[in-house]
């Protein structure tokens, strides 16, 4: 795959959207969710400022906990900018492309 060298155009009120439609309803962890409301503002841009420095690669520490019913299981879960970030970058970067190479794909093979 060919690289690009221009800037990704992810707004605010993209991952505004995104937490508030996917993460939010999805974490199971509420404790989690009301830390990360707490510093709402300051907590979107932080993830925004990920998109615009391409800082990509830097990952937060996960959440590493035992459940033990029904069996025992180790739970390795992200913290929430992490998942807001992964959720965005799928939905706004990864599904375009992989929509437009699903056309292509199609239209190819007719």
């Amino acid at each position: 795959m060919k690289r690009s060298n221009k800037r990704l155009n992810i707004s605010f009120s993209d991952i505004k959207n995104v937490y508030d439609k996917k993460v939010r309803v999805n974490t199971s962890n509420k404790e989690k969710i009301s830390r990360f409301d707490n510093f709402y503002s300051i907590n979107l841009f932080k993830v925004k400022r990920k998109f615009d420095n391409d800082r990509f690669i830097i990952h937060g520490n996960y959440n590493i906990f035992l459940i033990k019913e029904p069996k025992y299981r180790i739970i390795m879960s992200q913290n929430i900018s992490d998942k807001l970030f992964n959720h965005v970058f799928s939905d706004k970067i990864l599904l375009p492309i992989l929509e437009e190479t699903k056309v292509l794909y199609m239209v190819l093979n007719i």
